[in-house]
């Protein structure tokens, strides 16, 4: 029943709270609230855009954890998961440049070490180091055997074994000789050649410089510096007309980051125009649709500052949030909308449909928002960090779109 038929007045009959004065005054400066909501918005926006992306378990997994700990020793030791590498080529005999790199770089602080020839070409006269345990057993064996002429004693053999025996040992120690001999050597007579000394590719135009960076390739700022002083010196030294690229996991973080950060967007733009049509169909019209749009889309843009203030960085669960909370935080814009026009068509003056509004369907939206924050927030118990920050970030965001 309408107010012009004698109803009590919802609008007048609001309860006196804190919030009072305040609604009364945005209805009245509509423009001036939502520039304020705008200026937070933007420099959140300014604040969170430059925001880390977290891809390594590692960053997951809480500091005290001593597994993290221990990560973080040996990797200061011996630097991060990885290598980053120059592929210099194709071209011919690419492993001729090589060498100048190892030169260009041997002095570098952010290297620990670099290397471009093969473990086992420098092992190649220890020809022991490259055995598996078990070759490596039965080689001192027979070495034993052939030393001590089939004697199981030994220097201390007191001569009463059986010569037959003993020769026959001496023999297979002989064949298993030239066996072994065989096998490494596959009829050559020195091991010269066997060992390829250079990373190359099948076709031998392209050659691998490796370098091994004392810091890990989660730590994106420093892993951009390094590839690009390593891109601008490695151009200097080589000549003009050999090619090269560089890779590895530091460049692939590299890229990964910046891929994500572009699904990041891409979903978000997606999601937004998303919602603006379905509103439109559900709200019928477009106003009405872009304002409920645009306040959580402000919102996000508070979200994003405030998950670059209280936790620092973005993780590959949490990266996709935003987009998951537009679509669970709408709601709130269409009823508070469906209700204002509802109170608008019973004939209330738009100041008594926004108390109407706000006072009731605001006041029943606030518990939701609550039990959906609530849920979230948790999450912040955990000690995996994925679940601990999504739970924070999306608590916070419930209770950003609500209000």
């Amino acid at each position: 029943m309408s107010p012009k038929n004698g109803a009590p007045n919802e609008a007048k009959n609001a309860p006196q709270h804190f919030l009072a004065p305040l609604l009364a005054w945005v209805p009245k400066h509509p423009w001036m609230g939502f520039l304020m909501a705008m200026v937070i918005c933007l420099g959140s926006l300014y604040s969170g855009m430059s925001i880390p992306v977290r891809l390594s378990l590692i960053d997951l997994l809480p500091e005290n954890r001593e597994s993290v700990r221990y990560s973080k020793e040996i990797a200061s030791e011996i630097g991060g998961v990885g290598y980053l590498l120059v592929l210099v080529g194709p071209t011919d005999n690419p492993e001729r440049y090589v060498p100048r790199l190892a030169e260009e770089f041997k002095s570098d602080p952010q290297l620990l070490y670099s290397y471009y020839e093969r473990e086992t070409y420098l092992l190649r006269d220890k020809a022991p180091y490259l055995l598996p345990e078990n070759e490596f057993n039965a080689l001192l064996t027979n070495v034993e055997t052939l030393a001590f002429k089939g004697k199981t004693g030994g220097f201390l053999d007191l001569g009463l074994g059986d010569e037959d025996e003993e020769q026959k040992k001496i023999d297979e120690s002989r064949v298993y000789f030239s066996e072994l001999k065989e096998k490494y050597l596959h009829g050559k007579k020195s091991m010269e050649g066997k060992f390829e000394r250079y990373f190359l590719s099948k076709d031998g135009r392209t050659a691998a410089f490796w370098m091994k960076p004392s810091f890990d390739a989660g730590l994106l700022e420093q892993s951009e510096a390094l590839v690009q002083k390593v891109q601008d010196r490695t151009a200097a030294l080589l000549p003009k007309d050999v090619p090269f690229r560089l890779w590895g996991r530091y460049t692939n973080h590299i890229r990964d980051v910046r891929q994500i950060r572009h699904d990041i967007i891409l979903t978000g733009i997606a999601s937004t125009v998303g919602m603006l049509v379905v509103l439109l169909f559900g709200m019928g019209t477009f106003r009405s649709a872009a304002m409920s749009v645009a306040c959580v889309v402000i919102s996000m843009g508070w979200t994003l500052g405030f998950a670059k203030v209280a936790v620092g960085q973005i993780n590959v669960i949490t990266g996709f949030l935003l987009a998951i909370l537009a679509g669970l935080g709408v709601e709130y814009g269409i009823h508070l909308t469906r209700r204002f026009f509802q109170e608008r068509s019973a004939g209330r003056s738009r100041e008594e449909a926004f108390q109407v509004c706000y006072w009731n369907t605001g006041a029943t939206l606030l518990s939701a928002a609550l039990t959906s924050a609530g849920a979230f927030l948790v999450l912040t118990i955990s000690d995996f960090r994925a679940f601990s920050e999504l739970g924070l970030i999306a608590g916070f965001g419930i209770l950003a779109i609500y209000f």
